[in-house]
């Protein structure tokens, strides 16, 4: 058994990594109202694109913009999400095990996030793009050079769609890896009475590219916002694993410190008394 001393420092050590790992919880579940925040405030924004593409579809066919039109064959696209920085269980582990299912069939692979641009460089998959730092750089652009480069590359026949792998949340039934197409533009047609006749300048056909691109953004923005509450919230649950992993080692090296504390007591006890016993032997 260890001593005493041995088993105090441990107990301090761990101590101590509990304290950061508490922390860390706390600054997670603050990035995560946040990053819940910001996804609250952009449905709003989605609701209207939805709801003015809806009505300029109205009676419509599929095929009257090239970016909703289906194509047969061709190879794959695939918009990886993973996570800049870890510490935060298995949240990268899932999405990188979905992307290396797909992805090791061929196709175009556009990377997002330090974890999975690393990790696949190691295998020696090479990238359309690849981007880190998202959240801290800035996101409006980067998201404009990812729909920009998805929609040239769809439109001149290189990928026959693109599909976005990303760790989804939505909420505690609705969350885990999903792998949702993007490209060719599906839409959810809700419109049953013909809405109000509109004077489009310069034409309708260019207004209706415009929203139609401008929905693809908003989906690549509203993947990469589901993204990172998924990631904080994984960051978060693993810091309050690793703080009850620690209390929990904490009171066993703690019963530990008092079983070794008590031999010792013991010991010096026998000590004693067997002096005594000796002394009084000898007289």
């Amino acid at each position: 058994m260890a001593n005493t001393r041995d088993i105090r420092s441990r107990i301090k050590s761990i101590r101590e990594i509990q304290h950061i790992t508490r922390a860390m919880k706390m600054v997670a579940a603050a990035k995560l109202r946040k990053a819940q925040n910001r996804q609250a405030l952009s449905m709003p924004a989605v609701e209207v694109l939805s709801s003015l593409l809806d009505e300029l579809l109205y009676g419509a066919r599929e095929e009257i913009n090239p970016l909703m039109r289906k194509r047969e064959g061709g190879p794959p696209g695939y918009i990886v999400i993973t996570s800049d920085k870890g510490l935060c269980g298995g949240f990268n582990t899932g999405i990188i095990k979905r992307a290396m299912s797909l992805v090791g069939g061929g196709g175009l692979l556009v990377s997002i996030g330090k974890k999975g641009n690393s990790f696949f460089a190691r295998c020696g998959l090479e990238f359309a793009r690849k981007y880190e730092d998202v959240s801290m750089g800035e996101p409006k652009r980067i998201v404009n050079d990812i729909a920009g480069f998805i929609i040239a590359k769809f439109l001149s026949g290189e990928v026959g769609f693109w599909d976005v792998v990303f760790n989804r949340y939505d909420s505690v039934y609705e969350q885990g890896v999903v792998a949702e197409r993007i490209v060719p533009v599906d839409i959810d047609r809700q419109s049953k009475e013909r809405p109000p006749m509109y004077l489009i300048e310069p034409s309708y056909l260019s207004l209706l590219d415009a929203v139609i691109k401008q929905v693809l953004r908003q989906k690549i923005q509203t993947c990469l916002m589901k993204s990172d509450v998924a990631e904080q919230l994984a960051r978060m649950n693993a810091m309050e694993s690793a703080s009850d992993n620690a209390a929990d080692l904490i009171d066993e090296l703690t019963l530990n410190y008092n079983r070794a504390r008590q031999a010792a007591i013991t010991g010096e006890i026998v000590e004693i008394v067997g002096g005594a016993e000796a002394l009084a032997s000898a007289y």
